[in-house]
């Protein structure tokens, strides 16, 4: 489900050991509801330090994370958050301070939000197969720039009138094992 800056965890070796971050927080540049300025005002709100953007196998909202949290006083963590798998269970994995220049990882992005589309379209095939069509082309719409991720079919869920909400999404159809995973 979307990330939003929540409670702080420890800050990085080079933060003060009294500084709070949140270091997972997601942006509408992957799967999460707000943007990078709404994350950096709600961090300041909950007395952060600092904050890092993991979104989704993704580097996309890092200059508008830079910016907000330099107008906001806080310390920016670039991060990323990949997709893997082990023993066939999704696993996810958080980098900070990776090289967004590097050859390697941008093409490995870029085949996890190739793999994230075609994962969309076999839940989209799974929810038909369940009486719950939802088109993923509509899906696709809802995600815009950013890597398809569940909540976005989710919210193409909800428009069908399949579902009241995210969480009866997730918890009926979309959670890992669910009928439409």
């Amino acid at each position: 489900m979307p990330q939003q800056p929540l409670a702080a965890a420890a800050g990085p070796a080079r933060a003060s050991r009294d500084a709070n971050f949140d270091l997972h927080t997601h942006t509408v540049h992957s799967d999460g509801t707000t943007k990078p300025e709404d994350n950096a005002s709600m961090a300041v709100r909950a007395g952060l330090s600092g904050l890092a953007l993991t979104d989704h196998d993704t580097v996309a909202g890092w200059a508008q994370m830079r910016e907000a949290c330099t107008s906001h006083g806080l310390t920016f963590v670039p991060g990323i958050e990949l997709s893997t798998e082990r023993d066939g269970r999704s696993v996810h994995l958080l980098g900070y301070w990776i090289d967004p220049d590097d050859a390697a990882l941008m093409a490995e992005c870029d085949r996890l939000r190739n793999e994230r589309s075609r994962r969309a379209e076999q839940i989209c095939a799974k929810l038909e197969g369940l009486g719950l069509p939802v088109d993923v082309e509509r899906v696709r719409q809802i995600a815009g720039a950013a890597p398809i991720g569940r909540p976005h079919i989710a919210s193409a869920m909800i428009e069908a009138g399949h579902v009241d909400d995210i969480t009866q999404a997730f918890d009926d159809y979309l959670a890992d094992g669910g009928p439409a995973y």
